[in-house]
């Protein structure tokens, strides 16, 4: 039979316990959430330019997609100055006319990074990623970070220093694994950003269907996997230290 003292020990205990957790969970990162949320292509009649100044954008609904440091693979966001990666949410737009589908993310950001100078300056950037092959099974889905063997993603980087190395703003990238980070034959995706007042704009814009076997095609009326990463340069974030989401849908009208 326990003593009144041993019931008492093991009541502190219990409480400390209790605050221990509750002081953990309070002061570590927002984690990257486990439902997916969906972002809708909404339909639109005629052409869709290349700009962020755009009326359009204004009459389709926001969705904001929660971001976490990525720390799956080596170099990680722990090792970065500020001890993580800055960027914690990112707000996405998109629209298609059947043809053309365009995406407009948006994020807060304290400085542009779109010239960097020297070899200890990094860039800006932010990157959607789409499995190649889709599937109406859940775990036939690539690994969020960067796909695996014999499940490939398809990648759009976006880059703030193009006008600076005189190269397209876009990458069209394709992966199957950390490490396996390829540059496509046909580069397929156009975009253009914009850095006002503390915040990026960046527009991606693709033909819905390519004749590229490693681009993820879109259909009218689809239901595909989408995910984000953003770097910021200023926290001196790249290759894996940057910013992630896990996969969230994108449902085209």
């Amino acid at each position: 039979m326990l003593t009144q003292l041993e019931i008492m020990g093991r009541f502190m205990k219990t409480c400390f316990l209790i605050l221990l957790f509750s002081i953990v969970v309070f002061i570590l990162p927002s984690p990257v959430y486990s439902q997916g949320l969906t972002v809708v292509s909404r339909f639109v009649e005629g052409d869709i330019p290349l700009t962020v100044d755009l009326s359009i954008w204004q009459k389709v609904n926001p969705i904001v997609i929660p971001l976490s440091s990525q720390i799956v693979a080596h170099p990680m966001a722990s090792l970065l100055p500020a001890g993580k990666s800055l960027v914690r949410e990112i707000t996405v737009r998109s629209i298609n006319n059947g043809k053309v589908i365009a995406f407009l993310l948006e994020w807060e950001d304290a400085t542009d990074n779109s010239s960097p100078e020297g070899i200890d300056t990094f860039r800006d950037a932010a990157a959607l990623q789409f499995p190649v092959r889709t599937s109406a099974r859940s775990e036939d889905t690539p690994y969020f970070a960067m796909g695996e063997k014999g499940r490939m993603v398809n990648i759009w980087q976006w880059r703030s220093d193009a006008r600076v190395r005189g190269t397209p703003p876009v990458e069209d990238l394709m992966a199957e694994g950390f490490g396996t980070l390829t540059y496509q034959t046909s580069q397929d995706v156009r975009g253009i950003g914009l850095w006002l007042e503390g915040r990026w704009e960046v527009v991606l814009l693709r033909m819905m269907r390519t004749l590229d076997e490693n681009d993820v095609e879109f259909e009218n009326k689809g239901l595909f996997p989408i995910a984000f990463a953003v770097w910021n340069g200023a926290n001196k974030e790249r290759d894996g230290q940057k910013s992630i989401s896990t996969w969230h849908s994108l449902r085209i009208e």
